[in-house]
């Protein structure tokens, strides 16, 4: 396989990589900006309506 026969599959396997690079930095994005106040007094979970479960903060050393 020559230098010319490998480019097509090269540009091919770029253009999918950035595509799922796109895809991972845009669900990030979008999941991060999604994250709400806090619905409870006193529990360090934040909800999102774009994760399934809520995302649990301090559960390491919980005040």
């Amino acid at each position: 396989m020559t230098t010319r026969d490998a480019a097509p599959l090269f540009i091919t396997w770029g253009i999918g990589v950035c595509v799922i690079t796109a895809y991972i930095l845009v669900h990030h994005l979008t999941t991060w900006a999604s994250i709400g106040k806090r619905r409870a007094v006193h529990t360090n979970a934040y909800y999102s309506s774009k994760a399934t479960t809520p995302m649990l903060f301090g559960f390491i050393a919980p005040n």
